[in-house]
Order: C-alpha cells, then sequence, then structure tokens
C-alpha cells in the first residue's frame, strides 16, 4: 500500500510538473535589456515591495508585471511574482514564475526553494492522513456520554475504545442481570455492599471513559507512549 501511495504521488507531481510547464504567465519572453531599463525596472520593483508591505497585492502585481515588460529578465521580479500570485491562492500560476525566475538566474537558490517547498505542500495537502485531523473534545465526549468507548473510537484509540465497550457492556451485566445488581435487592429495603460496589464500579468506568475522551480530544488525537496517559 505505501509503494501505490508513493507511485500515486509522484504521478501526481508529474502531472503538476507538467500543468505548471503550460502556464501561460503574461510576461515578455526573456531578451537583454539596456541599463537604463533595468534602473527603470529596479524603480518599478521597489513600488511593488512597498505596496506588497501595505497589502496591497493586485497593484504590486501590476507594478511587478510592468517591472518585468521592461526587464524580462529580472529574476527578482520574477520571485516576487510568484509571492504574490502564491498569497491569493494561484498555485501553479506561482510555480511557473518560480521556475521561471530560475531559469532567468540559475544561481537564484532562493526560487528554487520556493518552488520546491510550495511544491511539497501541495503533496501534503493532497494526502489524506486521518490521523491528522483535529479531533474536537466535546465531540469525544457526546459520544462517551452516549456510550463509554465510542469517544474512544472517535479520537482514534480503538484499543482503548473496545475495552470500555467491554467493560461497559460488562457492568451492564453486574448491575442489571448478576446475583450483586439489580434483581438481588428487589423487594428489599437496604443496600448490599456488593450492590454498592456494583455501582461504584460502573461509575469508575463511566467517569474514566468521559475524562479521558475529553483529555485526548482536545489534545487532539493520541497522547503519551501507551495512549492510557489522563
Amino acid at each position: 500500500m505505501e509503494g501505490l501511495a508513493a507511485e500515486l504521488l509522484s504521478a501526481k507531481a508529474e502531472a503538476q510538473a507538467r500543468a505548471v510547464e503550460q502556464v501561460s504567465l503574461g510576461v515578455p519572453e526573456f531578451r537583454d535589456s539596456s541599463p537604463q531599463e533595468i534602473r527603470q525596472a529596479e524603480a518599478l520593483m521597489r513600488e511593488a515591495s512597498m505596496l506588497r508591505r501595505r497589502e496591497k497585492y493586485r497593484d504590486a502585481e501590476m507594478k511587478c508585471r510592468e517591472a518585468l515588460n521592461v526587464a524580462p529578465k529580472d529574476a527578482a521580479a520574477l520571485e516576487l511574482l510568484g509571492d504574490l500570485l502564491q498569497g491569493v491562492g494561484k498555485i501553479n500560476e506561482a510555480l511557473a514564475a518560480y521556475k521561471r525566475a530560475q531559469k532567468a538566474d540559475p544561481k537564484r537558490s532562493s526560487a528554487e526553494r520556493k518552488y520546491a517547498d510550495l511544491l511539497m505542500l501541495q503533496q501534503s495537502w493532497n494526502r489524506l492522513d486521518p490521523e491528522a485531523v483535529p479531533k474536537n473534545g466535546y465531540v469525544a465526549v457526546l459520544l462517551s456520554l452516549l456510550l463509554p468507548g465510542a469517544g474512544q473510537i472517535y479520537n482514534g484509540e480503538f484499543g482503548k475504545g473496545v475495552f470500555f465497550l467491554l467493560a461497559t457492556a460488562f457492568c451492564v451485566f453486574l448491575l442489571a442481570w448478576s446475583p450483586w445488581g439489580f434483581t438481588a435487592e428487589h423487594g428489599r429495603h437496604h443496600l448490599t455492599l456488593s450492590f454498592m460496589l456494583c455501582v461504584v464500579f460502573s461509575a469508575a468506568i463511566y467517569i474514566v471513559a468521559l475524562i479521558d475522551a475529553n483529555v485526548v480530544g482536545k489534545a487532539g488525537g493520541r497522547r503519551g507512549p501507551t495512549g492510557w496517559e489522563i
């Protein structure tokens, strides 16, 4: 299963890489720029950076594209364009911008790192990991209120959940059908020690199941090396 999952992720990464190659950023093809054009692009980049700090992302992107129209091989402008596109959720376009920045300047390690990090992050988001889903402590408590052990199963602790389910079933048997439960008290006007012990034991199982479901649920899943720490 792990090998199949790895193959699927690899195939997905390759498919996304191909999709990135087909993205059109709407910027000119590479060409050499004159010193005057380079200075103009630098001024536009300073404006774009200032607009970005002010959270005016659309205006910053426009200035960045203006800089690229003047100096298409400006790797810094391409990288900033990637940052802005990533910020608005245009992932493939951002990857394409980072890739183009690497082509413009193969020594620009920051663009290469951003490309790799964003691609890996995309693969992590697409990976289904049930244990990574955060648990809700209130839901776990509610389930345990209805049936001790159900909250533990919801938290992902199946062994502990089965234990509490079996313990609950045993408590029901003790109270409902055993010679020490309610049937033994029928018609009597005093409580026996055995009946009181059955009630205390059942209540303890119920309360421990509630507390455990609440603590582990609020922690977001399993706790401790054994899973039994409360």
